[in-house]
């Protein structure tokens, strides 16, 4: 596709679910097929898609929500969104909740390649059950010199994925999703090296991202050493 004003151009292409799988109480896997696929061939895995939901009847507008690539199969011609479950009170939830063999949906994104996260020596990845699709890619795609610590919020104990990573980071999971003091905690009893080049990843809700963000500012993180993104905001919904 052609670029339009120095600008990637979009991809956007139909799909059907393919298989759903559960992989904890509160996290479902969605994987699609569709002959739109080949059209992602050169997206990053772990960056943000759009999805675009059909509405509740057949002329209302499809609802638009963010989410991340999780990964992309040309070869068996798969690409995986995961959704939290939290029942039916967000459209996206009760798509994924819902959703069966065969079921539609539409996914839209740049059509570039970037890095996910620059080369350091040392990593900091916090974030809420939002954020574990792309801290799981980072985990994935990390080279085993590096180092470091993931720090996940879930709901509990039964929300723990069996992470991998060939690094050497070290994974923390922390329960209580919604109890923004959490997260601040955990990364607070994580020492940040001085004398090794560092990045640190964090996702999250608006409220814990503002006091994170707050917080290594305190520490001295510099602002290209520092990635922190609001996923979404307790008591409002993403816009069409």
């Amino acid at each position: 596709m052609e670029e339009t004003n120095n600008k990637p151009a979009v991809i956007r292409g139909r799909f059907s679910v393919k298989r759903k799988e559960y992989l904890t109480p509160h996290y479902i896997r969605v994987v699609l097929e569709g002959e739109a696929l080949q059209e992602f061939a050169h997206v990053t895995i772990g960056m943000n898609n759009k999805i675009f939901i059909p509405g509740q009847d057949p002329d209302a507008p499809m609802i638009r929500r963010t989410y991340t690539l999780r990964a992309l199969d040309l070869d068996a011609g798969e690409m995986w969104v995961d959704f939290v479950a939290h029942g039916d009170e967000g459209p996206a939830s009760a798509w994924a909740i819902n959703a069966v063999k065969g079921d539609v949906i539409e996914i839209g994104m740049k059509d570039k390649s970037a890095a996910l996260y620059p080369a350091v020596d040392w990593y900091l990845l916090a974030g809420d059950h939002t954020a574990l699709p792309v801290i799981s890619v980072i985990l994935e795609t990390l080279p085993a010199t590096a180092e470091g610590t993931a720090i996940i919020q879930v709901t509990g104990e039964e929300d723990i994925l069996p992470l991998q990573t060939p690094s050497k980071v070290q994974i923390k999971w922390i329960y209580g999703e919604g109890h923004t003091d959490r997260m601040l905690e955990a990364v607070a009893n994580v020492i940040l090296p001085a004398t090794k080049s560092r990045y640190v990843f964090t996702a999250a809700e608006a409220s814990v991202i503002k006091n994170l963000r707050t917080y290594f500012t305190e520490t001295g993180i510099q602002r290209e050493e520092l990635a922190a993104y609001a996923y979404w905001k307790k008591g409002t919904a993403e816009g069409n």
